[in-house]
């Protein structure tokens, strides 16, 4: 499924958040509602547009560049009017996902080799093998994933593993 993310309020911050988090899932950002010239269909390219929407301009780009298979993160930042106009047109693409409370996604707490040695332990890799492959002692790693189950508010490594995957795998899938 691809992301249809729209965020109801003026949040800067929940707007990275939720760029990080499609992209983490591996979608290529687009910081532009608009697409361009090219090819029409860009699903299998994973490609998501980002923006703000503020006037009737910005929603027809972005639904060309959504009929045309992007994912979409846009912070609303129009009139009800418009605001409704657009949700009901992206409604009809696909289901879409409101945004509007303070909670960031926990990827974003996360460094880079802490996720890269979350997703080893989660494609079958031991402690040791992810240590070996991100060229760190075990000790290390150790630390890293204490750290990185800390800031997830997690037990276990297999609760840090779940609790990534349950935040991505919706957005893994074209």
């Amino acid at each position: 499924m691809r992301p249809l993310i729209v965020i109801e309020r003026d949040d800067a911050a929940l707007f990275r958040s939720t760029i990080a988090e499609v992209t983490a899932a591996g979608w290529r950002r687009h910081d532009d509602l608009e697409l361009g010239a090219g090819e029409w269909d860009v699903t299998v390219q994973r490609i998501v547009c980002t923006g703000h929407i503020d006037v009737p301009a910005d929603v027809s780009n972005a639904l060309l560049s959504v009929a045309r298979g992007a994912g979409l993160v846009a912070l609303l930042r129009c009139d009800a009017r418009t605001k409704r106009s657009f949700l009901h047109d992206l409604r009809r693409i696909g289901p879409v996902e409101l945004r509007t409370e303070d909670e960031f996604s926990p990827i974003l707490s996360l460094t880079e080799e802490q996720l890269r040695l979350i997703e080893y332990l989660a494609t079958g890799s031991t402690v040791g093998q992810a240590a070996n492959l991100i060229n760190r002692s075990r000790r290390t790693t150790d630390r890293l994933l204490a750290a990185a189950r800390a800031a997830l508010h997690v037990d276990t490594n297999a609760e840090a593993v779940t609790l990534l995957r349950s935040r991505l795998e919706r957005w893994q899938e074209v």
